[in-house]
């Protein structure tokens, strides 16, 4: 009996695979891109929540402006009223001393 000379494969194309060698390579493929698809969703989804939790600092910002904005009007109609009540008030004494002293300050 003569020996049939062995085959020895000289590159990845020449090793003889079975089907279920390439079902179980092509089902670990597919598992790998689900895995990868998932961790990409998983990322998007943490910066959705991340850029919802910017998105409501923003609104509280807005929110504290505004009340510091209608608080700081409040404080400038007082110090409006304060000055009239000056200007008033100084050219009130302005006329008394013109009618009891004869003077002018200007």
């Amino acid at each position: 009996m003569t020996k049939k000379p062995e085959f020895k494969p000289r590159k990845s194309d020449d090793v003889p695979a079975t089907k279920l060698q390439l079902e179980l390579v092509r089902q670990e493929i597919k598992s790998d891109i689900t895995s990868l698809s998932l961790r990409f969703n998983s990322k998007f989804a943490n910066m959705d929540s991340k850029f919802e939790k910017m998105t409501s600092v923003l609104y509280e910002m807005k929110a504290l402006l505004e009340e510091q904005n209608s608080r700081n009007r409040i404080v400038l109609d007082g110090y409006a009223h304060l000055f009239d009540k000056s200007v008033t008030s100084d050219s009130r004494i302005e006329n008394l001393e013109k009618k009891v002293f004869g003077i002018s300050q200007k």
